[in-house]
This record gives structure tokens, sequence and C-alpha cells, in this order.
């Protein structure tokens, strides 16, 4: 899976030729684990006296990574298939976000192990953006390999695709917030 991380191009020129739906959602779960774990150090760090939050904001991490990867991949077998006029498989979705993620949890859980250095906070912010640059690189790239798009269709799809993504996760939680208020009153 490091392999990933050295040779992404290699991994996913492999990705293509092999259709692994296994390979694919290890790298998926692989990925969830990590976030969980990099969420519960950081929840532990910020809140030492809530264990019992940080293992519950872990299993929401887990399971939460898991279901946003599943609807963005059809949200981006979608748009694909519009913009290429190509029907594509949802494999190809699946592990164009797998693939593109796994960077963003290495980037992730390093930003956890590093909250109780000092300065190592900054030290991780610094990492994991480097790290999520280089799963939005997968991204891009494997959008160009495995739908067969130019580089201007896949910026495009993958500016739909971030765009759409963030803002059904922000009138949620924006929906959600005036739920809360309401019921306060």
């Amino acid at each position: 899976m490091l392999s990933l991380l050295r040779n992404p191009v290699n991994e996913l020129a492999k990705a293509n030729r092999s259709h692994s739906y296994a390979r694919t959602l290890s790298i998926l779960i692989v990925s969830s684990v990590l976030f969980a774990i990099g969420g519960f150090l950081m929840t532990s760090a910020v809140l030492p006296t809530s264990t019992a939050f940080a293992y519950f904001s872990a299993t929401g991490l887990f399971f939460m990574t898991i279901i946003a990867s599943i609807i963005l991949s059809v949200v981006v077998v979608l748009i694909a298939n519009t913009i290429s006029g190509k029907q594509q498989t949802y494999y190809h979705g699946i592990t164009s976000v797998s693939y593109s993620i796994f960077p963003g949890s290495i980037g992730f859980l390093i930003m956890g192990l590093s909250v109780n250095v000092p300065f190592g906070l900054f030290i991780g912010i610094v990492l994991a953006a480097i790290f999520v640059s280089l799963g939005l690189s997968i991204f891009f790239k494997s959008l160009k390999e495995f739908f067969r798009l130019d580089s201007a269709s896949a910026l495009s799809l993958l500016l739909i695709a971030v765009v759409a993504f963030a803002v059904s996760f922000f009138s949620s939680t924006a929906f959600l917030g005036i739920v809360n208020a309401l019921l306060q009153l």
C-alpha cells in the first residue's frame, strides 16, 4: 500500500488493469482506520478527560469516511459519465476516491501523532497539507486515466465533485445547526 505514495502512477496503472475490488476496498478500510486513529489521538489530546468521547468520535470518523467515500464515488461516476459521454463502471469511481484519500489519511494520522509534541502541531499541519496535496494529484491523475479524460475535463470533474460535496456537507451541517437551535427553544 505504501507503494501508492512512492509510485502512484504505477499503482494507478495496475489498478486500471486488474480491476480488483478487494484491493480498492482494503485501501478504503485502511484509510478509514488511519483517519479514526488520527481522530482519536487529536480528540484525546484536546479533551484528555473524555476518552469515551474520543472513542465515539473515532468510530464515527471511521464510518463517515467509508460512507462519504461511497457517496463521492457515485457522484464522480455520474459526473464523469456526463462529461465524457461514455459509460464507466462504479469500480473506477471507488478506486479513484479510495486511492486518493489514502495519502490524506496518513497525513491526518501524522497530525494526530504530532499534537502532543512541542511545535508538533505546526509540523503535522504542514505534513498533512503535503499528503493531502498528493491525494488531490492522485485523484486528478486517476480521473484522467480511469475515465479517459483530457486535463481540462478531469479538472472540471474534480472541481465539480469537490464543490458539490462541500456544498452538501455544509448545507447539511447548517440544517442540523438550525434544527438544534429550534429544539433549544
